[in-house]
């Protein structure tokens, strides 16, 4: 392989050069003879005894912390649901679709448009997710984690064809307790305003 003509891939002359290689150095085979049978390590599965981390328990006083109190004479309309998630939350972007991914209302950086194609999708992947689930688990929310945003799509069916869909779009994740909070008040406002 001296010139630049030579073939790279010549089995032969690749032979004679492995075997001029092992003859220069000779290394101690610390191999077990050929009929001996290896020894391994068993692979045995054994269960830790050690509990998984419980939730921390959280008080209904957290729950309500965790939240922005709602307006007292409570939502006229879903655009003021929407602004109020909007805040609560300090979205970059917050929106409400039908289910067929149709904005309804839309507060911040996005335009209504894409607005409506993160909607759409939401709803999709929502609907492909919801035949997955058995009817006593009801999916109620997707999250979608990005490197430097979070995409939340909180679920509110009125039935099983029909159902609402609150997409945020985040730059940090959403706390626990605030997503839950999100979530009950999403459920129990959208319904009734829609």
């Amino acid at each position: 392989m001296k010139g630049r003509k030579e073939s790279s891939f010549d089995i032969h002359l690749a032979s004679n050069l492995s075997h001029k290689l092992c003859k220069k150095t000779k290394v101690k085979s610390t191999l077990e003879p050929q009929n001996a049978t290896p020894v391994y390590p068993p692979f045995i599965f054994r269960p830790t005894q050690e509990k998984p981390p419980s939730e921390p328990q959280v008080t209904e006083e957290d729950k309500l912390q965790a939240i922005p109190k709602r307006p007292e004479s409570g939502f006229s309309s879903i655009d003021s649901f929407v602004r109020w998630c909007h805040e609560a939350i300090n979205a970059e972007s917050t929106f409400v679709v039908d289910s067929q991914g149709f904005v309804i209302s839309n507060c911040g950086a996005l335009p209504d448009e894409h607005s409506e194609g993160v909607g759409a999708e939401l709803s999709y992947a929502l609907e492909q997710l919801n035949r997955i689930s058995d009817k006593e688990n009801r999916l109620l929310c997707v999250n979608l984690d990005y490197d430097k945003q979070h995409i939340y799509g909180f679920q509110v069916a009125e039935s099983d064809e029909e159902h609402f869909i609150l997409g945020v779009v985040t730059r940090t994740p959403l706390e626990h307790r605030l997503k839950e909070a999100i979530m009950r008040t999403t459920a129990e406002v959208l319904p009734a305003i829609g």
